[in-house]
């Protein structure tokens, strides 16, 4: 079979936090690069504080614009988490036991962000929630949310621009390699 891609669009939520904190995120290091450099060409003792500031803040929202999920692809034997510019996610299929539609609710309902992004580029990372327990996820919509339930191990969840299509592929192709 051939691959079987599916995007991963963003929410009202994630769109507003993006732009939001994307402006911040990328504005506040460029004005603080920028004052520091004004500051070093006038030999103000102190000048690389903001230079370093601002270099950190580039790094870290750098850093998370390239963890997040923009889009999914079933192959025969695995399912790719797509991210920007760096290696997928690979879960093999044979380790799926199952996947299912979820909502908001069920999955984000009282969670707890251990290492992840709640809304910039996406809800990302791990989590813990009372109706999942530990879970991933690399999705950027809660309004379209799918579980895949590992055989062993925590849950992953995703958010494809097509969740009735997603699951009826995943749940073909995870019976095809059980």
């Amino acid at each position: 079979m051939m691959p079987t891609t599916f995007t991963a669009p963003y929410d009202r939520t994630v769109s507003a936090v993006s732009v939001v904190f994307g402006v911040i995120m990328f504005g506040l290091p460029i004005v603080s690069l920028g004052v520091g450099i004004f500051l070093a060409s006038r030999g103000v003792e102190g000048a690389a504080v903001p230079i370093v500031i601002g270099a950190g803040l580039l790094v870290v929202a750098i850093i998370g614009y390239l963890l997040a999920p923009s889009g999914y692809e079933v192959r025969d034997d695995a399912f790719a988490i797509q991210r920007h510019g760096i290696s997928p996610i690979l879960i093999p299929l044979a380790t799926v036991g199952s996947v299912e539609q979820a909502s908001r609710d069920q999955v984000f309902r009282g969670a707890v962000r251990w290492a992840a992004s709640g809304g910039l580029f996406g809800y990302y990372g791990a989590f813990q929630s009372p109706g999942l327990g530990y879970f991933k996820a690399y999705a950027t919509d809660a309004d379209r949310l799918v579980i895949l339930r590992l055989k062993s191990g925590s849950p992953v969840v995703v958010s494809p621009d097509d969740v009735e299509g997603f699951v009826a592929t995943v749940g073909e192709r995870i019976t095809v390699t059980s």
